[in-house]
């Protein structure tokens, strides 16, 4: 009889404490969306007046696809060039500032190297290096200057052209059915060998 009052009240304890926890989780969940929203470092730029609380309600815009009428339309006429459309999400419209925050150099997150699959090895996407990321980046950014891309073009348009008239004989023959998913991959994989 002893032990299972004993029993009890460590069962009633241990649900006081859980309950306890529990509560002091939903007040610093509270109180995190509260300093977000309304006290934290964003809290100056302005927007709609909810929506530094969730993203739910630019995320709604967006699911039935009214998202950019919404931006263009109404926010950034009523709220300027840098609107605040989340507790961490900030539209930005204007230019120079997007200019400015693109050639800036900021640090990687310590986040990068979680991503690696040998803690060791780094890679372009991963590395945090700057030295090594820079030397790397020089090796691989000719692949994407204006130059070469622009040479790329009567490539990229044969390609395109053989497509369609593969296209165009397919439906002639099958009728309707084909697999367009397919013939653009081998259209790619064609085009770069």
């Amino acid at each position: 009889m002893l032990q299972s009052t004993h029993q009890f009240i460590d069962l009633k304890i241990l649900f006081e404490i859980s309950r306890t926890i529990i509560l002091i989780w939903i007040l610093k969940l509270i109180y995190d969306i509260i300093y977000t929203a309304y006290l934290g470092p964003l809290s100056n730029i302005p927007g709609p007046k909810l929506f530094p609380l969730t993203r739910l309600f630019i995320s709604c815009k967006q699911l039935f696809g009214y998202r950019w009428k919404f931006l263009q339309f109404e926010v950034v006429p009523k709220y300027g060039k840098f609107v605040r459309l989340g507790p961490k999400l900030v539209m930005i419209s204007d230019k120079d500032a997007i200019k400015q925050i693109l050639t800036a150099e900021f640090p990687k997150s310590g986040n990068y190297k979680m991503l690696r699959m040998n803690e060791q090895h780094q890679t372009l996407f991963f590395s945090i290096d700057k030295t090594f990321h820079k030397q790397r980046r020089r090796i691989i950014s000719p692949a994407f200057s204006i130059k070469y891309i622009a040479s790329l073009e009567k490539l990229i348009l044969t390609c395109i052209k053989d497509l369609v008239y593969k296209v165009d004989e397919m439906l002639k023959c099958k009728g309707d059915v084909l697999n367009i998913v397919n013939l653009i991959q081998i259209c790619a994989v064609v085009g770069t060998s």
